[in-house]
């Protein structure tokens, strides 16, 4: 139960929670606030509350859909990853599909490299429309995409601790950062 438990906090903390943000962001009205007109990468909310369709920046559409669509495809792969190769209930990886567990491997560490393009796609697309519109007028939404590429820089920093460390270690910083984390929580 506990080596599951913290492979579904890896897998929460490393991608689901920066896919939620992100997803807010990409999705919400709130990217640029000017003159009470609350505009969004492909519409806007007028000041009396309607809706008007407009294409903020295409660029920056592209780049912040694409970087959702990855994302998208990483959230998915991570978690059918997770429950299908992970530990069962009773914490053992030797389950039917430890044949398969090679091709896991290195489907998790394309997810890595996927994620990692992900993120650049996401803050250039921050780039393009800070440099485009003053920073007073940036709304939440802008900062919501910016804290999604942090939440994943920093889970790629600790994925790449981890491999650093192991070497060394017989036991991963990762695993035993969450595992120290999960332990803390029951006390």
């Amino acid at each position: 139960m506990g080596l599951r438990c913290v492979v579904w906090c890896q897998v929460s903390f490393g991608i689901i929670i920066p896919w939620l943000l992100h997803t807010f962001a990409v999705f919400s009205p709130f990217w640029l606030i000017e003159d009470g007109v609350m505009k969004g990468l492909f519409y806007q909310r007028l000041a009396n509350g309607s809706p008007y369709l407009e294409v903020l920046d295409q660029a920056t559409l592209g780049l912040q859909t694409t970087s959702f669509i990855l994302l998208l495809f990483c959230l998915i792969s991570c978690c059918i990853t997770a429950s299908v190769y992970g530990p069962d209930e009773d914490g053992d990886i030797e389950n039917e599909f430890r044949s398969c567990f090679g091709c896991n491997c290195l489907w998790f560490y394309c997810n890595i490299g996927v994620y990692v393009i992900t993120s650049i796609l996401m803050m250039s697309g921050c780039w393009r429309l800070g440099s485009l519109f003053p920073m007073e007028h940036i709304g939440p939404s802008f900062y919501l995409c910016l804290s999604s590429f942090l939440l994943i820089w920093l889970s790629v920093f600790i994925f790449i601790c981890d491999h650093v460390c192991k070497r060394r270690h017989a036991d991963s910083v990762y695993h035993t950062l969450i595992e120290k984390i999960y332990d803390g929580a029951l006390d």
